[in-house]
C-alpha cells in the first residue's frame, strides 16, 4: 500500500528538500514537481534548478502556478551548464538553508506516492548509511525501458543490497545525509555532461574516514522514468 505525507515517520523529520534539475521539457517539469507536491509535507522543499530553458521556466504558466506553492523554489542558471553544476547549484542552496537531508529526483520521472516519506523512512531507520538509492521503473517495453529496470540495481551487493567501491547509485532515485557529501563547492564534476553521479558514490566510499557512512539501494520507493529514451542529452546533458 502506499503511503501519503507524514504516514512514514513522525513530525520531527529532518529537513529535506527534493531537487529537480531540468533543460527544457517544461510539460514534464510540472509533473514531475505536481506529482511530488501531491504528496509532500508542509516542511518539503522542492527544488529547481533551470539549467538554461529557452524560453526560462518562469514563463510557462503550469510552472508559475506550482510557484505559487511556498514549498517550490526555482533558481536558474542564465545558461546551458550541465546537471552536474545544476546539482551543485542546488547543494549549495541546501547547506545556505541548513537541509540535512536531499533527495534528487529526475524531470522526466514521476515520483510514486511515497517518494519523499520512503526515503525519509530509511534514513530514520538506517541513521549509519550515507546514501539510499531506490527502484527505477521505465515505462513501456523498449530496450531502455528494460535497462532501467536493470540498471536501478545492478551496482548493488548481496541481500542487504550494499554499494561497494567502485559500484555506484544513479541520482534519478537518489537521498543523502548533506553532511556526509563532500565539503566542496563542485560536488558533482562540472566537466562531465554525464555519469557525475558515477564518480560521486565510489569517491564517497573510498574517502579514508569512517563518517561518510554505508551506501544502499532499496526497493521501497520507485521513480517511474517517463520518458527513458536516452537521447536529449545535449547540448550539455540534459538529463535532470
Amino acid at each position: 500500500m502506499s503511503r501519503g505525507a507524514g504516514d512514514g515517520v513522525g513530525k520531527d523529520a529532518p529537513a529535506h528538500a527534493v531537487i529537480v534539475p531540468f533543460l527544457d521539457r517544461l510539460p514534464m517539469v510540472a509533473r514531475c514537481v505536481a506529482g511530488l507536491l501531491a504528496y509532500a509535507r508542509p516542511a518539503t522543499r522542492i527544488l529547481l534548478v533551470d539549467d538554461g530553458s529557452t524560453p526560462p521556466a518562469e514563463s510557462d504558466p503550469a510552472i508559475r502556478a506550482l510557484l505559487a506553492d511556498a514549498r517550490v523554489t526555482l533558481l536558474r542558471h542564465p545558461e546551458n551548464r550541465g546537471v552536474a553544476a545544476a546539482r551543485n547549484t542546488a547543494l549549495a542552496w541546501c547547506r545556505t538553508e541548513r537541509i540535512a537531508l536531499v533527495l534528487m529526483l529526475d524531470s522526466d520521472c514521476e515520483p510514486s506516492p511515497d517518494f519523499i516519506e520512503g526515503h525519509l523512512r530509511l534514513h530514520a531507520e538506517h541513521p549509519d548509511v550515507a546514501v539510499f538509492g531506490c527502484a527505477v521503473d521505465g515505462t513501456g517495453d523498449t530496450f531502455w525501458a528494460h535497462l532501467d529496470r536493470v540498471m536501478t540495481y545492478v551496482h548493488a551487493i548481496g541481500p542487504a543490497r550494499e554499494v561497494r567501491h567502485p559500484y555506484h547509485l544513479g541520482t534519478t532515485n537518489f537521498s543523502v545525509k548533506l553532511d556526509r557529501l563532500p565539503v566542496r563547492e563542485q560536488v558533482f564534476d562540472p566537466r562531465l555532461n554525464t555519469g557525475e553521479d558515477a564518480l560521486l558514490i565510489p569517491s564517497m566510499l573510498a574517502a579514508s574516514h569512517a563518517a561518510v557512512g554505508r551506501a544502499m539501494f532499496r526497493f521501497d520507493t520507485v521513480a517511474c522514468h517517463v520518458s527513458p529514451v536516452f537521447c536529449a542529452r545535449s547540448p550539455k546533458a540534459r538529463r535532470g
